[in-house]
């Protein structure tokens, strides 16, 4: 497997939130990039959704940057989201037990039935 696919984050900035839409391996070399952006976030008390689509391969430390961003946002009272998990990742997620613990929303371009729960996501998104 090739974990080597160019990391790249695109932000959009609203007044209280972030989308942080993740490209390539979250991984021991490009994770702490992520863990600075959701710090950032954290700062400026800002919700947070990933959609992590475009990644290819997640390793412990990119699930770690993840638990911290989801122990930071607890700890700001702000809403931390994550969205479009490729099967590779659903699997980390899974073995890490992590789909009970973040905030999981759907993601539109996958069928229904192999959607995750979602978590808190139509109030982050202004739906009720």
């Amino acid at each position: 497997m090739t974990t080597t696919q160019t990391f790249s984050m695109e932000k959009k900035r609203t007044a209280q939130s972030v989308l942080i839409k993740i490209r390539g391996a979250v991984n021991m070399t490009t994770s702490p990039d992520l863990h600075r952006v959701l710090l950032e976030c954290g700062r400026n008390r800002q919700n947070s959704l990933l959609d992590l689509s475009g990644v290819t391969y997640m390793d412990s430390a990119g699930v770690a940057t993840l638990v911290e961003g989801l122990a930071l946002s607890r700890k700001n009272g702000t809403v931390f989201l994550v969205t479009g998990l490729s099967l590779n990742v659903r699997r980390a997620f899974r073995l890490n037990r992590l789909q009970s613990v973040l905030c999981l929303c759907p993601d539109p371009g996958r069928p229904e039935s192999d959607r995750e729960p979602a978590h808190h996501g139509a109030q982050f998104l202004g739906r009720r």
